[in-house]
């Protein structure tokens, strides 16, 4: 495992001190990420949200159930890792690992704006203009759900 990969499964194992969640910052230090992961997360305020958010659901499931806490970071580092750049990939891992922690308790729940954004990534769009800022729900208009390939085709 890579330095800055034993930074972030130690931040997230010892319970790193989060700010609060709207931060455009994740929860690891942007000037040491080598992983392209961690430079996709870096380069995307959306998924630091989500970073903060994942950090923040460990350190409330690791009051309740360590080992099985530990378990589910572990697992989402490793999935994580896997998606390499893939933005989508990457917040599909981290909202996985945010319903793990809340199966265990954590009070830490996804953000309305995921499902607009996830269709978002998924149609290969680059969000840059119209999005609201994270943390505020997030609405497509009908033409960008109904001209998107899933189209109705009635």
């Amino acid at each position: 495992m890579r330095r800055a990969g034993k930074v972030i499964l130690a931040a997230l194992l010892a319970g790193f001190n989060v700010e609060a969640a709207h931060s455009a910052t994740p929860s690891f230090d942007c000037g040491n990420a080598q992983a392209p992961d961690e430079r996709a997360i870096c380069g995307d305020e959306r998924l630091a949200e989500l970073d903060r958010a994942v950090t923040e659901g460990y350190r409330q499931a690791r009051d309740k159930d360590a080992s099985d806490a530990r378990d589910i970071a572990r697992e989402t580092l490793a999935g994580r890792r896997a998606c390499g750049a893939d933005k989508l990939c990457i917040l599909d891992q981290q909202v996985k690992a945010i319903g793990g922690f809340a199966d265990l308790g954590a009070a830490v729940q996804v953000p309305d704006w995921v499902g607009a954004y996830r269709l978002v990534l998924f149609q290969g769009r680059q969000p840059v203009q119209g999005l609201p800022a994270p943390g505020r729900p997030m609405r497509l208009h009908r033409d960008q759900v109904d001209n998107g390939p899933l189209r109705r085709t009635s």
